[in-house]
């Protein structure tokens, strides 16, 4: 599900400090050690807290995988209902998990595509086998 996670609570719908989604981004700079620790944006450098909109990515869920609303181009009403709804069931990936995500299943379909021409190699290798059969019985009955 597309969601915008509690940092250090993943799973939890949100953003940084548990405050509620959907209120404007405010960009602040990191003058704090406090405010260090707070994920910024993949995109534009934006800190994420507590007022951002921003989602994190759903398979590696690090400080490092978080994207504003904003540089996804994400209106304030679609942000809102993935994240509050419980029937949303959209995932968001960061870039380098999308590649992983990407890769797994095209691994997975040359795999069987794999499989499929391998089977396809073990009829045709049978059906020489019951050719060659038939032509020895055939060479045996008429010459």
């Amino acid at each position: 599900m597309v969601k915008a996670t509690v940092v250090g609570k993943s799973g939890k719908m949100g953003t940084p400090g548990g405050k509620s989604a959907g209120k404007k981004s405010v960009t602040k700079k990191a003058t704090t050690p406090q405010d260090q620790n707070l994920p910024s944006c993949m995109g534009c450098g934006k800190l994420i807290t507590s007022d951002t909109r921003a989602l994190c990515c759903d398979r590696c869920m690090t400080n490092e995988a978080w994207k504003c609303a904003e540089c996804l181009d994400m209106p304030q009403d679609t942000y809102d209902a993935l994240t509050t709804s419980a029937a949303a069931c959209m995932k968001w990936f960061c870039d380098e998990c999308d590649k992983v995500v990407v890769l797994t299943k095209d691994e997975r379909k040359d795999d069987r595509s794999g499989d499929i021409l391998r089977t396809l190699e073990q009829l045709v290798e049978g059906t020489k086998a019951v050719e060659q059969r038939l032509d020895s019985i055939e060479h045996t009955l008429f010459y």
